[in-house]
């Protein structure tokens, strides 16, 4: 018998504790997922009525502008529905989000940042992306890399957020011993010091009311990077800035 289950079956104070560990690791595993159902169904709930005001808001604007009326309005109840429903599709995919079934590849480092940095000079940004390779020609690492795209892409995506018109967005991939190193290095206003861990919790944002966005994006990066066997470290910069680096295992 395997082991575990001879500990089940034990009748005694060894089996009493077996027993106990058991029950309580069913009932957290139960715990969790009951709470990822409840936060599934109320997002799924939340479409119908979200959809409703859409229609309502078309409507709304194209009577406005039969009428030759610019109520002013219609722009700003566009934009709030527009945030209920990334909230809404950002919030079901990070519950739905199963890292475990993705396969492990080998890929090229370099090449791969390098490819999410034209991808995103590709969608216009205003920021010159400085990219500097410090490892080997063509390295191929084993991985995961649709969890490592997921993380860089919310870490350029962050940096090009917060940094102000202009400025450069460094990307430097380096080997820093036992890990692989991707930092992404930005010229932002930072985080404050005693709020560097709470901003990798979902929902975190520190300027709601300036910066676009419904805080999930580092907590998105921490799942997907320790799912890689990596850790996320972020660091304010001397120079100003933000510093958010990737570690992965070699």
């Amino acid at each position: 018998l395997p082991l575990e289950k001879r500990l089940l079956e034990r009748q005694d104070e060894f089996g009493d504790l077996a027993r106990s560990v058991e029950e309580m690791s069913e009932r957290i595993r139960e715990l969790i997922d009951s709470k990822q159902r409840l936060f599934f169904d109320i997002s799924h709930e939340l479409r119908a009525p979200l959809a409703r005001m859409q229609v309502a808001a078309e409507i709304v604007r194209s009577r406005s502008e039969r009428n030759g009326e610019d109520l002013g309005i219609n722009d700003r109840v566009d934009r709030e529905i527009r945030a209920l429903d990334q909230l809404i599709t950002e919030l079901m995919n990070y519950i739905k989000e199963d890292f475990t079934r993705l396969p492990q590849e080998q890929v090229d480092l370099c090449n791969l940042v390098e490819t999410l940095i034209d991808d995103q000079d590709f969608a216009g940004s205003s920021h010159e992306l400085i990219f500097k390779c410090e490892l080997d020609k063509g390295l191929i690492i084993t991985t995961k890399p649709v969890l490592l795209e997921r993380a860089i892409r919310n870490l350029l995506e962050n940096a090009i957020k917060y940094s102000p018109e202009g400025t450069p967005v460094d990307i430097e991939v380096s080997a820093a011993g036992e890990a692989y190193c991707i930092c992404v290095l930005d010229r932002g206003p930072g985080v404050p010091e005693d709020q560097l861990r709470e901003v990798l919790e979902p929902f975190t944002r520190l300027h709601p009311e300036s910066i676009e966005g419904v805080g999930l994006g580092l907590s998105i990066v921490v799942r997907a990077v320790e799912e890689i066997g990596g850790q996320l470290k972020l660091k304010n910069r001397e120079e100003g800035g933000l510093s958010a680096c990737v570690f992965i295992p070699r």
